[in-house]
């Protein structure tokens, strides 16, 4: 009964929090004028969404002029002018580089209306995160996004298609075009089609803007009228009227992947040689010849091309594309011309689904044309959610409410309902009926409307919104069993809101763009049947010749040779960074090879390379002691190159007195939280594992949960980062000044009293508080059933790109540790990552040495780090070891700082031989403790005798000393 009574009263806090927390969202304030002219906006303390600003603002028009404000003008918060300089093209421009810099700028507005903010930039080198600033008028945050208005960097092909050694080609490198750019102030996730609108009045205002994190030089803020392109129709009338005619000349071909600008780094020039229906397109190699796909899909990326005109006149605009992302749906983009919107339906054509590369002209059966004036134009297409912004922005709001619900659901019946027990959800959940017949109906509504209005009648997307309302349907007509569908609840609104983050994305694959002039038909691109039949004939012979077993992505007479076991697109970026940089630096030439067999295999056929990177981290000592590694401590630099790591980075690769690899990535765990929930239960993230396990009672006792590290030994690929990496023994070892070997690394110290009282303590997370053992932890965060984990750091990434309706709700810091008799904590942990190696067999050890620094260098870690990005996205983000490549990779301030704190207190555990076997006594005697229940100290005990028994057997047969 008291335990009923205390999760009643904690649901009760959290609907209170969450009820205030709504009604101050939703307050609506009048706005009051300022000296001769006022903004409406409300007061910074108590923010306003865009949608409210824009309701409480109806009666302005769109302005008819334009105000800009050039740096000049604008003032330092002493009042003092800034320090104008001259930048690129630029005169009179102003480098603000301090986080949190402000210029204040007061102007005069004519005529009230609205206007858009325009802002012209040019980012300086930093961390490539966009650049972002908050604005204020006449003091006040008019709504909520004005927090943060982010501009993108712009990035370009820094020079050709480049090749690999088997003649496949693959994507320049993507460097910064370092210019100015004028964008407009717009919503970045795309459920705000337009750029923001500012209702001003007239008068005089003020203007304040604040630097985000990244440096840029500023030239200029104005206030522009919003466009209002005509419609198409329209836009005809116009033509006539003009006396606007076909041009008679021959259709102007565009390839998608010349795009001259990017706003992100990941939309490379791809390459398909699975049709004949692209340009160009190549049965045996791979050819360059597309652009987009899954790279260019989010709201708000944008390609530039530049293209010339030889006569005027009207054209047509046709596009070779592919759109397999959203299915029985439709991709959006939004076209531009020379910077303008040529006409209404312009802003958002619709690509259909389509699994072959299909041709269409912009208008389809009466094809809309431009008039273009000869000479040098400019091309835009801007992904856009289209006609779904309006949907996906009302599926967002029963999504946010369907979410709360279940939390309070489950708070309530924990994860495993009792089906003998009456819960009585509607009498403990104030608004409970409500809430699902509302939510219910919305959800019927939605997904009627998406069938009518876009054509998607029985997509998947659909079928999760019906399904979804079903089963809040069937909790609202059985109110006393609606406990029985939360397993059905929580199954739906995961795939609910899945498909609502996937059909967010817009992906679409862009071969050619063509300009026809208005009275040619364009032939039917697509090649015919004995066309295709004859490419996938070559391409099927050829499969009978190509070399799957050893890729050679640059083959090179003499040289080094190198043996990476990654994929493709890891392999091809250091092979351009090897022909970039390396090779004309020092004239050393490189045999690069994509393989998958050990260097055991490569020792023993006498064939192997003269260095491996990124090796498993128990190789390099296992090697080291049969010696088939070179000692990298004789070269005579050896000391310096250690200074670009960590304190300590190389001791897992320390065999006896040499050193036989570089750490070439390293990683890390820190502590994840959500910080909406944290708030609502009124905890703080723990600093001690006191605190830890007292906010995890407070957690669990709302039938949430919690996460710790721990994977499972299945097989020897499990080790491959260390002993580090398979849960959170090795971090409590160190924490308490306990070290998993002895002094002489000859035996372990699992026997010993101090260690197996860490085990315990370890193992009672699982026995005592019940944590899970394995979960889905990026899963459950993301909903909320596990507002607290540790993980490593990576998960970062994984977070900010696959979970963007937490943006904002959740938190990244140190991870707990134990609290010293000063207050202090040490909250050290153990690390893990992987190295690379010279070997013993090499004949060019010093020039494989030369490459190894040059691969470990801040440089080449850096580029090869965001180019890797560039192709995978944020998620394959490299764990680099050199910790000046690691502070310019693209995190915020706030969370570099938290990173750079935990990585100083990582120590590395040495491997030893038969170390392999320190792994699975752990691994075993946690199991017959957690999973069997056997004595913890006993079962270490028995495991930890044969972990030492094993390392003696290697030390032995090795004559280790």
């Amino acid at each position: 009964m008291k335990k009923k009574m205390l999760t009643a009263l904690c649901v009760l806090a959290f609907l209170f929090n969450t009820a205030v927390a709504s009604s101050a969202e939703n307050t609506e304030l009048s706005a009051e004028g300022q000296n001769s002219g006022s903004v409406a906006s409300v007061s910074e303390s108590d923010l306003q969404s865009y949608q409210s600003y824009l309701s409480q603002n109806t009666a302005f028009e769109y302005a008819d002029s334009d105000i800009i404000l050039s740096a000049a003008n604008f003032r330092c918060t002493d009042g003092t002018a800034p320090a104008v300089c001259a930048y690129g093209d630029k005169e009179n421009v102003v480098r603000l580089e301090q986080k949190s810099e402000s210029l204040t700028c007061s102007f005069t507005v004519e005529k009230a209306g609205y206007y858009c903010l325009s802002f012209s930039y040019c980012p300086l080198p930093g961390r490539e995160m966009p650049v972002s600033i908050s604005a204020t008028l006449d003091g006040n945050i008019c709504f909520e996004e004005m927090n943060e208005l982010s501009f993108p960097r712009i990035w370009k092909n820094s020079g050709t298609i480049r090749t690999d050694g088997d003649g496949n080609e693959f994507a320049p490198e993507q460097i910064e075009a370092n210019e100015f750019t004028e964008r407009l102030a717009a919503d970045s996730t795309g459920v705000v089609k337009s750029p923001y609108l500012f209702a001003l009045t007239s008068g005089v205002h003020t203007i304040k803007i604040t630097v985000g994190s990244e440096p840029f030089v500023f030239e200029k803020l104005s206030f522009v009228t919003p466009e209002a392109p005509l419609s198409y129709a329209e836009t005809v009338a116009v033509y006539e009227q003009e006396g606007y005619s076909s041009a008679d000349a021959e259709p102007i071909v565009i390839e998608g992947e010349s795009a001259l600008r990017k706003t992100t780094r990941s939309i490379i020039p791809l390459s398909t040689n699975g049709t004949c229906d692209v340009s160009p397109s190549d049965p045996f190699k791979s050819r360059i010849n597309y652009i987009g796909s899954t790279n260019w899909k989010s709201p708000g990326e944008t390609l530039i091309w530049d293209f010339s005109v030889e006569e005027s006149g009207l054209y047509k605009i046709g596009f070779r594309y592919s759109q397999i992302g959203v299915e029985n749906g439709d991709s959006y983009r939004w076209l531009k011309i020379d910077g303008k919107t040529p006409f209404a339906e312009a802003r958002n054509i619709a690509f259909h689904y389509d699994t072959s590369w299909s041709y269409f002209e912009l208008g389809e059966e009466e094809p809309y044309c431009v008039y273009f004036e000869a000479g040098r134009h400019t091309l835009s297409m801007e992904v856009t959610l289209g006609d779904m912004a309006e949907y996906i922005g009302r599926l967002e709001e029963i999504v946010g409410e369907i979410g709360n619900l279940y939390l309070k659901i489950n708070m309530i019946t924990g994860e495993s309902v009792d089906p003998n027990r009456n819960y009585d959800l509607f009498d403990q959940i104030p608004g409970f009926m409500e809430t699902l017949e509302k939510n219910r109906d919305l959800l019927n509504t939605l997904a009627s409307d998406i069938e009518n209005g876009s054509g998607m009648k029985g997509s998947p997307f659909v079928s999760a919104i019906r399904d979804m309302s079903a089963v809040l349907d069937r909790m609202f007509r059985n109110p006393y069993t609606a406990q029985q569908y939360k397993s059905d609840y929580y199954s739906k609104y995961c795939t609910l809101t899945s498909w609502r983050n996937d059909i967010k994305e817009q992906p679409l694959s862009l071969d050619q763009i063509v300009f026809v002039p208005a009275e040619l038909e364009m032939k039917n691109m697509a090649n015919g049947f004995f066309a295709k039949l004859a490419f996938s004939v070559k391409r099927f012979v050829f499969s009978f010749v190509e070399d799957y077993r050893e890729k050679h992505i640059n083959e090179s007479d003499g040289g080094i040779t190198i043996w990476v076991n990654w994929g493709r697109d890891q392999a091809q970026v250091l092979e351009s960074l090897i022909k970039e940089t390396f090779t004309p630096n020092t004239g050393i030439a490189v045999n690069l090879k994509i393989v998958n067999a050990t260097v055991v295999q490569a020792i023993l056929s006498g064939n192997g390379p003269d260095c491996c990177l990124q090796m498993n981290r128990t190789e390099p000592v296992n090697l080291a002691m049969r010696g088939a590694l070179y000692d990298l401590k004789q070269f005579d630099d050896y000391d310096e190159v250690l200074t670009r790591f960590a304190n300590g980075a190389e001791t897992p690769y320390i065999f006896e007195d040499g050193c036989y690899a570089l750490p070439d990535t390293q990683n890390f765990n820190m502590l994840f939280y959500r910080t909406d929930i944290f708030e609502s239960l009124g905890i703080a993230p723990p600093r001690s594992w006191e605190e830890f396990k007292e906010v995890s009672a407070e957690i669990e006792r709302n039938n949430l949960q919690v996460s710790i590290p721990y994977i499972q030994i299945s097989d020897t690929t499990t080790v491959c980062s260390g002993v580090g990496s398979l849960s959170l023994f090795p971090t409590l070892l160190i924490q308490h000044g306990i070290s998993l070997y002895n002094e002489s690394l000859s035996a372990t110290t699992l026997t010993d009293s101090e260690t197996l009282n860490v085990f315990n303590m370890w193992t009672d997370f699982y026995t005592e508080m019940k944590f899970p053992i394995q979960s889905d932890f990026y899963n459950r965060f993301r909903i909320g059933l596990m507002p607290m984990g540790i993980a490593g750091y990576t998960t970062y990434a994984l977070l900010k790109v696959a979970a963007p309706e937490i943006a904002g709700r959740w938190a990244m810091t140190e991870i707990p540790g134990v609290l010293g008799e000063d207050g202090s904590v040490n909250n050290s942990e153990a690390g893990f990552g992987t190295g690379c190696a010279v070997l013993e067999l090499s004949e060019h050890k010093q020039e494989a040495w030369e490459f190894l620094k040059w691969w470990t260098c801040t440089d080449t870690q850096l580029r090869y780090s965001n180019n890797v990005e560039s192709v995978l996205g944020v998620a394959g983000r490299v764990p680099t070891s050199n910790i000046e490549a690691f502070k310019l990779l693209s995190w915020t301030d706030e969370d570099l700082e938290k990173l750079l704190s935990q990585w100083e207190k990582v120590i590395e555990i040495p491997e030893v031989p038969g170390s392999y076997y320190t792994s699975r006594a752990i691994d075993q005697a946690y199991w017959n403790t957690v999973d069997q229940g056997k004595y913890p100290k006993d079962t270490m005990i028995k495991w930890g005798k044969k972990a030492d028994e094993e390392i003696a057997r290697k030390r032995s047969e090795y004559n280790v000393k």
